[in-house]
């Protein structure tokens, strides 16, 4: 699963990184402003997505597009989908609760996990070589409450983890490179090219280290939740 990510890359790298699309900018005025180093479930997180369009408009194809959404569907009043199993969507052709969604992809780079050790998590920072940019699977959905106000929100997809990974969790994010980003945003992706993108990522894809508990804090954001923390130093800290 993947319950707390960063996004540390200042946004004028994001598009440069992501030089392949023509992205529509759509995310509020001044958002990312800032590194984010601990993006907890529910939060508004930076998100690409087919661009949407009029039942009029079908001369032009849509467009990728970033805007922010809220991390995690809404099922209870105090509970979130922020992780989906792949499976889910394979085996049954469906989100969470049968409930519409359709495809997107969540901006990071780097994400959080925590190994039991014992009594108590130890969590580990994953991260790519040279602190590349990499997108998250995940499926995006609009709801409205009660005074008819619609709020889009989106689950990040999980598989079973790569051998590196597993030693730490048994899952991952789906993570996805630039091109299989422009893949899993095409409208018409077909299920067996679904299953080609929904699999673990290549051990040599990540790095990672323990980092310290701080993390698990809502409110903590600031870049000592990134640096190393060996256990043997850390264990005085539980």
């Amino acid at each position: 699963m993947c319950g707390r990510f960063t996004l540390k890359t200042p946004i004028e790298s994001i598009r440069r990184q992501m030089n392949l699309f023509e992205i529509r900018p759509q995310a509020p005025q001044g958002f990312h402003s800032i590194p984010r180093y601990n993006i907890c479930p529910s939060e508004e997180i930076l998100v690409l997505r087919k661009g949407l369009r009029s039942p009029a408009d079908t001369a032009r194809a849509p467009s990728v597009e970033f805007l922010t959404m809220q991390w995690g569907f809404s099922v209870e009043k105090t509970k979130r989908i922020v992780n989906t199993r792949a499976e889910t969507l394979l085996d049954h052709e469906r989100p969470p609760r049968g409930e519409p969604a359709r495809r997107c992809v969540i901006v990071a780079d780097g994400y959080y996990e925590w190994k039991q050790e014992g009594a108590h998590k130890i969590p580990y920072y994953f991260f790519r070589p040279q602190q590349k940019i990499f997108g998250m699977a995940g499926l995006w959905r609009t709801r409205k409450d009660h005074a008819e106000n619609r709020t889009e929100s989106c689950t990040i997809l999980t598989v079973q983890a790569n051998e590196k990974v597993g030693k730490i969790h048994e899952r991952m994010p789906a993570l996805l490179d630039i091109e299989q980003t422009l893949r899993w945003l095409e409208v018409d992706l077909r299920r067996e090219s679904l299953q080609d993108l929904l699999i673990p990522a290549p051990n040599a894809w990540l790095q990672s280290h323990p980092v310290h508990h701080r993390i698990n804090r809502v409110g903590i954001d600031d870049p000592q939740c990134v640096k190393p923390v060996y256990y043997d130093q850390q264990k005085s800290l539980f």
